[in-house]
């Protein structure tokens, strides 16, 4: 928060990166990266993935997997383990070794796609061969490049990862997890793609482990101000939006007894904000206390969005999204006031256009 970091995905990557390699935790069976396989393995229902592999998965369940070097990087190029040479970078890369084969196999690798604010890319929007890399890269040596070309953003790591890889050695020898990570835990287009919320990590990761009391200080520590991270409502360096990304169960029971309390002159506070032009003493005292506590009440919408419903329309910041579109094109999508105002002065410049 203090480097405004608090939503920036790079930086949610890193920390989860040194989360899931999760060697410090000496426990493997109840280590951060096998509560990790767990979500994949609940919320695999309706995906057609490898980790439905039936013994991989009573390998899982039953604690009987044995793995080392557990290795995540982040921003992993695609080129660096693709024949593509695009610059689409994996947000999160985790490989395993598995000591004891499972069907055969004797690696485990977990693509993480990791989506904080953002939407996932669509193929008309911003992919061109010049921005990918591959401008170079003529039909003759990859016959489906226009194909590939227009490919939605995880069907091209898919297809990359898995039809093209640069060891394919290596790739037949390995089971390949994908996983698609928002705070909603909405759906990717590609089907490979395991959908996990933020929320599902708070309830089934992060603070099983803080409540662990073998942690050494430091790593407690780490984990709890994290988890504070996430459930506190923060501003997106991208687009100003204000949003909760996981609560955990501490501070949802407060925040409910919080709301049973004062539910009424929160509600006063909050229609009297609505108002417009209201000077009246205890309308501006009412506004005043609002607006400065502000970031607990969306706090509070964020986990009873039915019995608090009165805070969200009275939001005192302007979240309206816009389309910029120029001659039938889209130029952008979900900006903000800011960044439509930018986006449209750019291309006016660029297409030398009348600006007045």
């Amino acid at each position: 928060e203090i480097l405004s970091k608090s939503r920036n995905e790079s930086t949610h990557s890193a920390f989860l990166a040194w989360l899931l390699e999760g060697d410090r935790f000496n426990q493997k069976g109840n280590a951060p990266f096998m509560r990790f396989l767990d979500i994949l393995i609940n919320n695999s229902n309706e995906v057609d993935s490898e980790i439905k592999n039936e013994a991989l998965k009573a390998a899982i369940l039953s604690r009987t997997v044995e793995y080392t070097d557990v290795k995540a990087i982040t921003e992993q190029t695609v080129k660096d383990i693709s024949t593509i040479p695009s610059r689409d970078r994996l947000d999160i890369y985790l490989t395993v070794s598995l000591t004891k084969p499972v069907s055969g196999k004797n690696y485990l690798r977990i693509i993480i796609e990791n989506k904080v604010f953002s939407e996932e890319i669509k193929f008309d929007e911003k992919v061109n061969d010049k921005k990918l890399g591959m401008d170079s890269l003529d039909k003759a040596t990859f016959a489906d490049k226009d194909a590939y070309l227009k490919l939605h953003q995880t069907q091209r790591y898919y297809s990359a990862v898995m039809e093209h890889p640069i060891d394919k050695g290596y790739s037949d020898n390995a089971f390949t997890l994908f996983v698609y990570l928002t705070p909603s835990g909405s759906r990717p287009i590609d089907k490979h793609f395991i959908p996990v919320s933020y929320q599902d990590l708070m309830d089934y990761v992060l603070e099983p482990l803080s409540g662990d009391n073998n942690l050494d200080a430091n790593t407690k520590t780490y984990l709890q101000e994290y988890i504070n991270s996430l459930s506190v409502p923060s501003i997106s360096d991208t687009d100003n939006e204000l949003t909760v990304l996981a609560v955990s169960k501490s501070e949802r029971d407060k925040l409910e007894d919080f709301w049973k309390k004062y539910e009424d002159i929160i509600t006063v506070a909050a229609n009297s904000n609505q108002k417009k032009g209201a000077n009246q003493p205890e309308d501006l005292v009412l506004q005043k206390f609002y607006e400065k506590n502000q970031p607990l009440f969306m706090a509070i919408y964020h986990i009873m969005p039915d019995k608090a419903a009165v805070l969200k329309p009275y939001s005192t910041r302007d979240y309206t999204k816009y389309t910029l579109k120029f001659n039938g094109q889209i130029i952008g999508e979900h900006l903000g006031k800011r960044a439509v105002v930018l986006a449209a002065a750019k291309t006016r410049i660029e297409n030398d256009l009348n600006l007045e």
